[in-house]
């Protein structure tokens, strides 16, 4: 990263603290937008992009996929392939006479189920299904979370550049106004080098700004996977979110409904059931079915079929459904402690976006329009001869402060905004 003034800072930081460098995205795609293309990308656009190329939710989308196959085994009617043996040897009689024959034996086997193991097994990897798509939805959501962040830490570093700009037209009238004034002899050369400083200073800050604003639509690129040339245009208007807050009440029953992590946990919960289940019915006995032919001497062929039962006597599951037990008190476990820690985020994210709009509130009410009309009644005063440059100069800086603390309040509150629907689930 460079290095960047302060100022330039507080521009950029929305975007270095909510969206961190992921190239990978681009790379892992299969497909990947024409370079040199122009997208035009609202903020629920770039969401959804950003949900689609994230590694991390590609990933877990491809293990829900894993976790859908095991439905396949799960499914199957018999549980084992039958078994198929054939014996050959002599058959010696002692006689008399004696005699020696060929024998033949062959044996035919296939295990059954009768408790219903099938159905659940597969109800076990329904609730793995369950678990695994809890998960992916997490990913997406965090996802999600990251691509409004980068698309309005994109808006809030143009903004930041044209507001520079604007302040670096206005002092270059000033200097404009201070040459000629000078050279009517109505001011002085200590007013002109004034202004051409205060131009040069301001100008230095627009490139800071020029930087910072590249690097933002860069990171926005690589988080939704365009090419490095693409023109991205941004289409929806920057101003603070519309939704009202919801009552902390509220906020903490809608996350405890929606969040995926403790959808995951509940599936988990769900599926670690399914597999005591399991485990209990496969420790009733799977009798095996078998037919045998045996032919010892010529004319003489015997076939039986029987029926063999496992006893469950030394192993019935103990082991497996101890170790499934321990578990689900596991789970449990994480389970309260996630719900706690989903309640203290919203509650802090919940503050957050409480307190940043009303920063945001007294930005637009009262410190904007005072800033703006001071300089512009201090500007009109010097140009009537009542004030000197000097006052002109400070009020240029409180004007160009005051903007830039506004967009860095509106930078805040978005990000406090886009945390509370992350901790409250929203997708």
């Amino acid at each position: 990263m460079h290095r960047r003034s302060r100022r330039a800072k507080g521009a950029a930081t929305f975007v270095w603290a909510l969206v961190p460098a992921t190239l990978l995205s681009y790379c892992c795609l299969g497909s990947t937008p024409a370079r040199g293309e122009t997208v035009a990308l609202d903020i629920d656009e770039a969401a959804r992009r950003a949900a689609e190329a994230s590694p991390v939710a590609r990933r877990a989308r491809a293990q829900r996929g894993s976790v859908e196959a095991r439905r396949v085994e799960a499914g199957l009617l018999l549980p084992s392939n039958p078994v198929a043996s054939f014996e050959l040897g002599p058959t010696r009689t002692d006689g008399p006479p004696k005699r020696e024959d060929l024998g033949v034996a062959a044996r035919l086997e296939q295990t059954i189920e009768i408790a219903g193991q099938r159905g659940t097994r597969q109800a076990e990897v329904e609730r793995a299904v369950d678990a695994a798509g809890a998960r992916a939805r997490l990913a997406e959501v965090e996802a999600r979370a990251r691509g409004r962040a980068a698309y309005v830490a994109a808006q809030l570093a143009d903004a930041q550049l044209e507001a520079a700009r604007r302040r670096e037209a206005l002092v270059t009238q000033l200097e404009a106004s201070v040459r000629t004034r000078v050279s009517m002899g109505a001011a002085s050369d200590i007013d002109l080098r004034l202004a051409t400083l205060e131009r040069g200073r301001i100008e230095r800050e627009r490139h800071e700004f020029v930087q910072a604003a590249g690097d933002a639509l860069a990171e926005l690129r690589a988080l939704l996977a365009l090419p490095p040339d693409a023109t991205v245009t941004l289409t929806t208007a920057l101003a603070a979110p519309a939704r009202p807050l919801p009552t902390l009440a509220d906020a903490i029953a809608r996350a405890v409904e929606r969040r995926a992590d403790l959808q995951a946990l509940d599936a988990d919960r769900s599926e670690l059931d399914a597999s005591i289940v399991r485990l209990r019915r496969e420790a009733v006995p799977s009798p095996t079915l078998f037919l045998d032919v045996e032919r010892d001497r010529p004319g003489e062929t015997f076939m039986r079929g029987g029926l063999a039962l496992p006893l469950p006597v030394w192993r019935r599951q103990q082991g497996a459904i101890a170790i499934a037990r321990a578990e689900q008190a596991r789970v449990d476990v994480e389970r309260t402690l996630a719900t706690r820690e989903v309640a203290l985020q919203v509650d802090q994210a919940l503050r957050a976006a409480t307190t940043r709009g009303a920063q945001v509130a007294v930005n637009e009410a009262a410190i904007l329009p005072s800033a703006d009309e001071a300089l512009d009644l201090l500007t009109q005063g010097w140009r009537a001869g009542k004030f000197d440059l000097f006052r002109i100069i400070q009020a240029s800086r409180e004007s160009g402060d005051a903007h830039r603390h506004a967009l860095e309040d509106l930078g805040r509150l978005w990000e406090a905004r886009i945390e509370l629907d992350r901790a409250m689930g929203t997708p």
